[in-house]
């Protein structure tokens, strides 16, 4: 997986170097080797393993969630304009 490089990674920069970590950010990332993207919330978490300095990173998918909760709105948007 790839951050979508049309999404602002200077923003991820700039919350990990003012907040030192980041927590469950929304972002969309790209698969590599296909023409897929999809949403996730994103962390990363700075810490020491065996010495070195690194970063843990997680990926949640959230894509399916983000349809349904864009089918939701659309269907309140429908229901209010037919009242």
């Amino acid at each position: 997986m790839i951050i979508n490089p049309d999404y602002n990674i200077k923003r991820i920069a700039e919350i990990f170097n003012r907040d030192g970590v980041i927590r469950n950010h929304e972002i969309e990332i790209k698969r590599i080797g296909r023409n897929e993207k999809s949403w996730v919330l994103f962390s990363m978490y700075p810490v020491v393993y065996n010495g070195i300095n690194s970063f843990a990173i997680t990926f949640m998918d959230i894509s399916e969630k983000n349809e349904y909760q864009s089918k939701l709105r659309k269907a309140k948007d429908d229901a209010i304009k037919s009242c």
